[in-house]
């Protein structure tokens, strides 16, 4: 459903696709004809948001995220980084995986399937890290329509952080070694 509105003489159709609004101008200063544009605008941008919803799969969506902390010039350790982790996503839960499909449920699996495999509780963190930040820049580009953070649990890897103290000899080494 969409509702027309009249700005500067100008209307425009305001609807609302999967909880978000989207606006726009239908070119026309009639409303009979403002009316007939408004519904090819509602069908057109319905049927893009279905497709967006049922097409796009994680491959996809990892690729898009690559792409995207190229161009905000992320540094090649941290690519590298969201590749290592994103090839054990795609290895469990499929390249084709749609992302309509990604629920708190396919991510619970996940994590006891990594926890099966060995994997350690800081590395599968890791992994739900990338695949937050890919299901974020999918919702943010309309293609993901669940909250990343409904999906993704907190998941504590119980770090608890090494108690090291230099011995006198030990700084006394640092110390020469410094400039």
């Amino acid at each position: 459903m969409f509702k027309l509105h009249k700005r500067n003489g100008w209307w425009y159709v305001a609807l609302h696709i999967n909880g978000k609004r989207i606006r726009r101008a239908t070119g026309k200063r009639k409303k009979r004809e403002a009316l007939e544009v408004a519904k090819q605008i509602a069908d057109l941008v319905s049927a893009e948001a279905y497709c967006s919803a049922n097409d796009s799969n994680l491959i996809r969506a990892l690729g898009a995220m690559l792409d995207d902390a190229q161009i905000h010039k992320l540094s090649p350790q941290t690519i590298r980084f969201y590749e290592s982790k994103g090839r054990h996503l795609l290895r469990i839960l499929g390249a084709g995986l749609k992302l309509s499909e990604i629920t708190a449920s396919t991510v619970d699996q996940y994590i006891k399937q990594r926890t099966d495999e060995g994997a350690s509780s800081h590395t599968i963190k890791k992994e739900l890290a990338t695949l937050s930040k890919t299901l974020k820049l999918a919702r943010r580009h309309g293609i993901y329509h669940l909250e990343p953070a409904a999906v993704i649990p907190r998941y504590s890897p119980n770090y608890v952080p090494r108690r090291h103290f230099l011995t006198r000899p030990q700084v006394d080494r640092l110390l020469l070694a410094l400039p």
